[in-house]
C-alpha cells in the first residue's frame, strides 16, 4: 500500500482491480476499511482493507488485488467486525482498531470585560440632498 495516498481525495472516485477491473466508486474510508460500492440498482457493497490499495493517481484508486478475490473476499452490506477474520484468505491481516488515550485538559477561562478610557458619544443626523440629473428617453411619435 502506499502511504502517501491522501484518504480524503478518495472519495467519490472510481476503483480499479489487479488488471484494471472496473470495482466502482469509492464511498467512504472508515475503520481501516474502503467501501466500494458498484451498480446503481443492485448495489453491491465492498469493504476492503486499506493495506490492499496500491496507488492513487487523482481520479482513480487502484488496488493490488483481483475484481474475483475482491467480490469473494470483501462483498458484505455491512462494516465487518473488528475480529473479523476472511478463512479463505490468509494472507488477510485484517486488524482490531488501535485504542487511543485522548488526555482531558481543563482550561478555566476569565470572562470578564475591562473598559478603560474616556466616554465618547455619537450624533447620528439625517442629512436631504436634491439632485438633478437628465436621463436620454427614447419614445417614438405618431405624424400624419
Amino acid at each position: 500500500m502506499s502511504s502517501k495516498i491522501d484518504w480524503n481525495e478518495v472519495i467519490k472516485k472510481e476503483a480499479r482491480g489487479l488488471k484494471d477491473e472496473d470495482l466502482g466508486e469509492v464511498r467512504e474510508v472508515s475503520n481501516g476499511f474502503i467501501v466500494v460500492q458498484r451498480g446503481i440498482i443492485n448495489k453491491e457493497k465492498f469493504f476492503i482493507p486499506q493495506d490492499k490499495a496500491d496507488s492513487f493517481d487523482g481520479k482513480i484508486l487502484r488496488f493490488n488485488i483481483s475484481k474475483e478475490e475482491i467480490s469473494n473476499n470483501y462483498h458484505r452490506d455491512t462494516y465487518p467486525e473488528p475480529t473479523f477474520q476472511d478463512k479463505s484468505d490468509k494472507t488477510s491481516n485484517i486488524m482490531k482498531p488501535e485504542k487511543i488515550t485522548i488526555e482531558v485538559i481543563e482550561e478555566k477561562l476569565d470572562i470578564s470585560k475591562r473598559a478603560e478610557g474616556s466616554h465618547v458619544s455619537h450624533v447620528k443626523e439625517s442629512v436631504k440632498e436634491i439632485r438633478t440629473v437628465q436621463v436620454p428617453m427614447v419614445y417614438e411619435e405618431i405624424s400624419k
